[in-house]
């Protein structure tokens, strides 16, 4: 005897959604509430699907049989038409004649027969129609958004296995998410990590059926996703990890579909936006490639609808509050990242930022909002606090009008006070100084050089003549250092931060465009020297590659260089021979491009050389002092050829509608 079937469980019912009939069934398990389940014999219905289409075929057999008689009865008439020559088409009767050819009650049976046939195939079919799904309730069903967003109609790919949700060894994942708080958590603080770590710890029961468990999923898969973008090749076989591009990806895949079905687009909230910032990161690291930059628009908009750096009145909770902050800064840190990877300006504006969060650790910040003030100048947050004040300054520039008398003073007074703002917060000596507040230090003195070279040759479209000639700011001999620096080897101490990277290609572009606009001599040919080493290992990291807005851009300024070059004589010959060999010692490169030790482009620039002192090193660069006016020119038509590059690039003719 057959069991008693399971029905639409009662939640369903009211929701109007979709029920697979399970106990409990997905549906209740997704929004995590208690499913109350229907177990009895099904009701009998007023019509089954069999006796309806018993009844359509007969009255289609009825009309078949009408059909082929209609010629047998009025055979005498074909007889008696003449022979059509098979030069020329028949004519056929109208009007009077055409009922020599039907039965005259031929027309009124059709008639009969046809009526009420389009009602019984339009009458619904509640065995296999889902029920009428409401606006506030979007069908499971139809996963538009999802196609839209990340193409879930698409095939996982047999690298990522068959699972799609796949599930890491107690091993595995208690090595990603140390990787994660390692590398991640103490760059990027935009989680309560002992919060996080104990939700996702949990047996796999108790996330099922635990509040935001679908958020909680996807939070889960973005870190795993994450912290393998965060190692080398080496490192992931000396970890256990053999295939760790196959890897990547089946995370990747798996964190997508998580965001998806916990309906990102549709639902959205602050651990799921936490999620999918993690996500972008992650690829943007992994990739290199436009996605991440367009798919920040998306967590842009999420964070404006739940209302991030507007103002957190109605919050009680203060370390929610400061978490709320700490992840509307994140988007806005990787919105900076972002527009400098595609040349472009940033989506998020300064007066859109609101109040920042509090720079201390997370153990010190009670509910009701008090703090502990630390008595060391080194804290947690102390790296993210740095990234955070550098964007912040950048944005405030941008923000800051052109067009009014004392503009370039302005700027530059808003850059000096960023700079001494870091000279007193992160330029003390520390002999017991860990390799997280060593790295700091180091990055404080990049950041410092990269937002001079920002004010000067910015990688968007500036108001012209706003650098005055007088400007004595050695942009040459700064671009330079931060090339070097970048391509030379990373000191092995901060390995665990080196993904933390992106293509210099900015400070390659202000190289070239600087050796271009005057003549060559044998002074440049160290910076030359840098800028081809650089131009070599970037032309396979570069976002889009040969074809990308940016590369070909650069790939017109290296050609110019060369050509400026092209008849050197032998003292400047034998000088770049020399140079090549010894600045630029032998070292191993990644397989996949995508970062490494010799790859990785790092942000922090600065590795050795105190960029407050270094005005005063005379012996750093054999470099003329000063500016020159034509580099602006090249610098402007390089911007240029930007945009043009972009606008025509993305959008050919055969593309437009």
């Amino acid at each position: 005897m057959d069991s008693i079937p399971l029905l639409t469980c009662e939640r369903c019912k009211r929701r109007k959604i979709r029920c697979d009939k399970r106990n409990p069934c997905s549906a209740c398990i997704s929004l995590g509430s208690t499913c109350e389940i229907v177990q009895r014999a099904r009701l009998p219905r007023g019509r089954s699907a069999r006796a309806k289409k018993t009844s359509l075929d007969e009255r289609v057999a009825r009309l078949e049989n009408l059909l082929k008689q209609a010629p047998s009865n009025h055979s005498n008439h074909t007889q008696n038409m003449t022979t059509v020559s098979p030069e020329l088409k028949p004519v056929y009767p109208s009007g009077s004649r055409a009922g020599e050819f039907l039965a005259p009650e031929f027309w009124t049976t059709l008639s009969n027969e046809i009526a009420g046939l389009r009602d019984i195939l339009d009458e619904p079919d509640d065995d296999q129609n889902p029920l009428t799904v409401s606006p506030s309730e979007p069908n499971d069903g139809h996963p538009t958004e999802k196609l839209i967003l990340f193409g879930l109609n698409e095939p996982l790919s047999r690298e990522s296995g068959p699972s799609i949700n796949p599930v890491p060894s107690e091993r595995l994942q208690s090595l990603l998410l140390d990787l994660y708080q390692e590398r991640v958590d103490c760059l990027y603080k935009l989680l309560d990590w002992p919060r996080v770590l104990n939700s996702i710890c949990r047996p796999i029961h108790e996330k099922a059926n635990g509040h935001n468990s679908d958020s909680l999923k996807a939070l889960e898969y973005s870190i795993y996703f994450m912290s393998l973008c965060t190692v080398t090749d080496e490192e992931a076989r000396c970890l256990g990890i053999k295939d760790r591009t196959g890897s990547v990806e089946q995370y990747r895949e798996a964190a997508e579909h998580a965001i998806s079905e916990a309906r990102l687009i549709q639902r959205p909230n602050v651990g799921l936006l936490q999620a999918f910032v993690i996500y972008l990161l992650a690829h943007r690291t992994f990739y290199n490639s436009a996605t991440a930059w367009t798919l920040l628009a998306v967590a842009v908009r999420i964070g404006t609808a739940l209302q991030l750096g507007q103002g957190d009145s109605g919050i009680s909770n203060h370390l929610d509050v400061q978490l709320r902050r700490r992840l509307w800064y994140c988007i806005a840190l990787i919105d900076t990242h972002a527009s400098f990877d595609r040349g472009t300006l940033p989506i998020i504006h300064w007066n859109d930022l609101g109040p920042p969060p509090l720079y201390c650790n997370g153990k010190d910040i009670s509910f009701d909002g008090k703090h502990q003030i630390s008595t060391s100048k080194f804290n947690e947050m102390s790296l993210f606090a740095l990234m955070v004040q550098a964007m912040a300054t950048h944005k405030q520039i941008l923000s800051m009008p052109n067009l009014v008398e004392n503009a370039w003073p302005a700027k530059l007074q808003v850059l000096r006070e960023f700079e001494s703002y870091v000279i007193a917060q992160y330029s003390y000596d520390d002999q017991n100084a860990s390799a997280l507040q060593s790295f700091t230090q180091q990055a404080a003195k990049g950041l410092i050089a990269s937002m001079h070279l920002g004010i000067r040759r910015p990688p968007y479209r500036q108001f012209a003549g706003l650098v005055p000639p007088t400007d004595d700011f050695d942009v040459l001999k700064h671009a330079t250092f931060v090339l070097e620096q970048d391509i030379k080897k990373k000191s092995p101490e901060y390995a665990a931060w080196a993904w933390k990277s992106w293509v210099q290609w900015h400070a390659l572009a202000i190289v070239l465009a600087e050796l271009s606009s005057r003549p060559f001599t044998e002074d440049d040919e160290y910076p030359y020297a840098v800028a081809f080493e650089a131009y070599r290992r970037y032309s396979r990291l570069i976002a889009d590659s040969d074809n990308g807005m940016l590369w070909r851009p650069i790939s017109k300024l290296m050609r110019r260089v060369q050509q400026q070059r092209a008849n050197p004589t032998p003292d400047t010959m034998m000088y770049n021979s020399h140079a090549s060999s010894t600045i630029f010692p032998e070292v191993s490169e990644q397989g996949n491009g995508s970062f490494g030790e010799a790859l990785t482009s790092n942000d922090f620039t600065m590795a050795s050389q105190n960029l407050w002192e270094l005005e005063h090193d005379q012996a750093f660069l054999p470099l003329k002092s000063g500016d020159n006016i034509d580099a602006h020119v090249n610098w402007s038509e390089f911007i240029n050829s930007l945009n043009e590059e972009f606008t025509t690039g993305s959008s050919t003719n055969s593309d437009l509608l």
